[in-house]
């Protein structure tokens, strides 16, 4: 299974930056390496896949039917490119892991 990509959001450039083309914005997390000690070892620009356990803490909607929702981490895990290619698309991989297979 491939990942689902995130498409991030389009903005056009701000006024005075040298190249006027638009740029795409994606989501963020933030973590420290006390959270995920892991980021140690890793490098500004390479990708890494991790699996989260995340809890909705909110939900708006806007003007166009567009849903935005906020989650808190509450647990991460590091993967592997071979356990990654484990995940299938009803997330079986991923309840196995947390114990709550089906």
């Amino acid at each position: 299974m491939k990942l689902r990509k995130v498409k991030g959001e389009k903005f056009g450039a701000m006024v005075g930056e040298m190249n006027h083309s638009e740029k795409v914005y994606y989501p963020t997390v933030e973590l420290d390496s006390d959270e995920m000690p892991e980021v140690k070892d890793w490098n500004v620009g390479e990708s890494y896949k991790v699996v989260l356990e995340i809890k909705q803490t909110s939900s708006r909607e806007d003007d166009n039917g567009k849903i935005t929702a906020n989650f808190e981490i509450r647990g991460i895990m590091p993967i592997s490119d071979d356990e990654a290619d484990e995940l299938t698309d009803d997330a079986t991989y991923v309840r196995a892991r947390s114990g709550k297979a089906s």
